[in-house]
């Protein structure tokens, strides 16, 4: 296999554990083509996906609540939606984290062969690795892409106040979209965020580097009329050992103040 537009082939089995056929009706892999903009973890494309294929062979997941459509507009409706609280893993176990993309976690994880092996798990939930399910329900992918696009619109033009700017359901539009990695879906809520964007002055580049044995994240920044390599930023990010970013707090800081 290889990847193809962006995507990786993925083969996912379901968990022993999760099983409630006989073994010998076990289901066959669930193969697809993931995004590697897309997220492994409960509320993706991937989960839904797999959650469905595997409903006829597979014990009953953990549910956990996520906000509605009516809860993100803020209209008074005490709706609650619920959802599979799935969880993926290596062939050799590894969790997968569910606030990473795909992309990265078979960078880091995947040891360049594919098609990719994971396994869904429905039961038995890694909190040591992953937390408690319950922290973020069943919306720990979408609140890390938020995050991110937040974050990556302080470091270019020193204020958040553009992603700040889109409602809760255009927010959501745009998760979907990069978790589907449909272009066309992704454009709609996109002209509102690039129109907030419309005149303000690029400050810095925003750069973020995975690195295996923990969250690993961190943000690296420069003035925009400074001519630095991709090499340079990272080593500079290297040499100031990926921990200890400050950049959430400078975030709040600076999401209510002056900036463009």
């Amino acid at each position: 296999g290889r990847a193809v537009g962006g995507a990786l082939p993925v083969l996912v089995d379901l968990a022993r554990d999760d099983l409630a056929v006989d073994p010998s009706e076990a289901p066959k892999p669930y193969a697809a083509m993931v995004p590697r903009a897309s997220y492994a973890g409960a509320g993706s494309f991937l989960a839904a996906a797999a959650a469905a294929y595997f409903a006829p062979a597979r014990t009953a997941e953990m549910l956990v609540a996520r906000a509605s459509k009516s809860d993100e507009e803020d209209d008074g409706a005490d709706s609650r939606e619920t959802a599979p609280c799935v969880w993926f893993s290596t062939e050799d176990g590894l969790p997968l984290k569910a606030w990473m993309p795909v992309g990265a976690l078979f960078d880091l994880l995947g040891g360049g062969a594919l098609p990719w092996r994971l396994t869904a798990h429905f039961s038995r939930w890694p909190a040591a690795a992953l937390g408690a399910p319950g922290a973020a329900g069943a919306d720990t992918p979408f609140a890390a892409f938020c995050s991110t696009i937040k974050e990556a619109a302080f470091v270019r033009f020193g204020s958040a106040k553009s992603v700040l700017a889109l409602s809760a359901a255009e927010l959501r539009s745009l998760w979907e979209a990069a978790d589907a990695a449909d272009v066309a879906a992704w454009q709609r809520p996109e002209t509102k965020l690039r129109a907030a964007e419309d005149g303000a002055s690029v400050r810095a580049a925003p750069l973020r580097v995975y690195t295996r044995g923990g969250d690993g994240v961190e943000a690296y920044t420069r003035s925009a009329d400074a001519a630095v390599s991709f090499g340079d930023a990272l080593r500079r990010i290297l040499a100031a050992g990926l921990y200890g970013s400050d950049l959430s707090s400078k975030m709040e800081a600076g999401a209510g103040g002056d900036g463009a």
